[in-house]
């Protein structure tokens, strides 16, 4: 996970790099979270196994 910090507010974007985190992005759509906090994952930034 890229960054490793941001603001308390949040809103910093990430990226999230690894293996087995589904076939789609539907599959991890409702699924994220970091810190325990909900993420809003953006399908344009989405790219299947590269």
């Amino acid at each position: 996970v890229t960054p490793v910090a941001g603001p308390p507010e949040g809103g910093t974007r990430v990226t999230i790099r690894g293996v087995n985190l589904g076939l789609s992005f539907s599959d991890m759509v409702n699924n994220v979270q970091v810190a325990g906090v909900q993420c809003t994952p953006q399908e344009n930034g989405y790219i299947i196994a590269e």
